[in-house]
This record gives C-alpha cells, sequence and structure tokens, in this order.
C-alpha cells in the first residue's frame, strides 16, 4: 500500500471533492498509480480520503479559482465528511509521521511522497473510523 497526506485548503479541497480530481502545478503525479491512497488535512483536521483511480493527465480548464494547476490525476472519494476529532492530525498522525521520516516529514508532505508498507496501512486505517 502506498499513501499520501495532503495538505491543502478548504476551499480548493471542495473543488478536489466535487470534481473528483487532485491537482497541482508541478508534475509530482507520474509514479502515483491506481489504488494508492491518499488522507487531506487542513490545518490540522484530516477531512476526507481518497484512492487514485487513473492515470495522469494535463488539462487547461481552470477549476479552481486560485491557480490553473494543470497536472491533474482522477480519484475516487472513499469519505468525504470524516468525522474524527478536531486536532486529529496533531494527535495521531504527526507523532507517526516523524518516526517514520524524521523531523523534517513536513518536507515529504509538500512533495506528496508516498508512505508504504505497515506504518500506510496503520495511518489509513486510524483515519477510517
Amino acid at each position: 500500500m502506498k499513501l499520501r497526506i495532503i495538505k491543502v485548503c478548504k476551499e480548493n479541497l471542495d473543488v478536489v471533492l466535487q470534481h473528483s480530481t487532485w491537482a497541482n502545478k508541478r508534475n509530482r503525479m507520474k509514479k502515483w498509480e491506481i489504488g494508492d491512497h491518499i488522507v487531506f488535512v487542513t490545518g490540522s483536521d484530516v477531512i476526507a480520503t481518497a484512492t487514485v483511480n487513473g492515470t495522469p493527465f494535463t488539462s487547461d480548464v481552470m477549476l479552481w479559482q486560485d491557480d490553473l494547476y494543470p497536472n491533474r490525476i482522477p480519484i475516487k472519494i472513499v469519505n468525504k465528511k470524516l468525522k474524527l476529532p478536531k486536532k486529529y492530525y496533531d494527535t495521531n498522525l504527526k507523532p507517526i509521521l516523524r518516526e517514520e521520516w524524521g523531523p523534517n516529514y513536513g518536507w515529504q508532505i509538500l512533495t506528496q511522497q508516498p508512505m508504504e508498507g505497515n506504518v500506510a496501512e496503520k495511518i489509513w486505517n486510524l483515519v477510517q473510523k
């Protein structure tokens, strides 16, 4: 299992959920595969989960109001209204990320690096409550 944690603002996440598409400016999704898992976080709240269900593509259709984000990948929303306690990310996921990736774990999140194996499964199971 591969899992990515993606921090995104609420407004952009609403577009992602509406169009079942994740996107970014840089083409970071070349190695993403169908079935990869995604956990969306806004601030300190885990908001939604999804799986990749297609291959990367580019588009010049403007979906987001703040920027184009031409590099895109189709996703299947697993859960878009998670009922997790406030600050669940800070209290439950950050310690796991620090243990797995060290104190600079934020870089892996920023660059949307995958977490694999048992740790990815542990995080996925924690957010699917």
